[in-house]
């Protein structure tokens, strides 16, 4: 069996991963402005304003928020990877290369 893994193609998939990661930032700053518009058109109602900002707590954004550390940290690692592979690979193929005969020269 053999490995192998195209960088340019992986570090393509990696970089539209991160780039996803904005529609990330978007819900979760629309839904914080939502929450916002509706404790300001609630603001004479303290238990509905006090309901909201617990809401806007809510596991929902703090979801989000980890979701998108979980998808930067996960790509960061891939890339990492990456990194150690392409190494990996020129550190062999120069062993393999001093290990040949000369071409005669």
């Amino acid at each position: 069996m053999t490995w192998s893994i195209d960088p340019g193609s992986a570090r393509s998939i990696i970089s539209s991963a991160r780039a996803e990661t904005s529609s990330l930032d978007e819900a979760a700053s629309a839904v914080a402005d939502r929450f916002a518009e509706a404790a300001r058109a609630a603001q004479h109602a303290p238990r509905t304003v006090g309901a909201l900002t617990n809401l806007a707590a809510d596991p929902f954004l703090v979801a989000i928020a980890s979701v998108r550390r979980r998808i930067v940290a996960v790509t960061d690692t891939a890339d990492a990877v990456i990194d150690v592979y392409v190494a990996g690979d020129l550190e062999m193929a120069a062993q393999t290369q001093a290990a040949m005969p000369g071409d005669g020269s």
